[in-house]
């Protein structure tokens, strides 16, 4: 199963995995928060998504001017946003039990 940034529940997913605080830290994160990388990738991949998805390139990931990744709570988990929407956490950023769960919830892992 995969997680879509587009995807109406896709940040509630994510707080779901990181916790009800995490819609306050999101706010504040204006850098590396889900709206701003749903921002970038609604302008520059959206118009271009059946090319994306015929293409090789599908698993390059998004990034902004001041991040990689959608920052988690406190900034220790990452998610990756691939040209495709789709959202992947990235696994050196938690323990085993930690992947398991954000699994368990639907996110494919990076």
């Amino acid at each position: 199963m995969a997680i879509y940034i587009y995807e109406q529940d896709a940040f509630e997913k994510m707080v779901e995995v990181e916790g009800e605080e995490f819609r306050r830290f999101d706010k504040r994160n204006k850098l590396a928060s889900f709206e701003s990388f749903l921002e970038k990738w609604e302008q520059e991949y959206k118009p271009h998504l059946d090319e994306i998805i015929k293409s090789s390139n599908l698993k390059k990931n998004i990034s902004l001017p001041y991040s990689g990744s959608i920052y988690g709570l406190h900034g220790w988990s990452r998610y990756i946003v691939r040209q495709d929407g789709e959202i992947l956490f990235h696994h050196a950023f938690s323990d085993k039990e930690g992947v398991s769960d954000v699994k368990r919830k639907g996110f494919n892992i990076f």
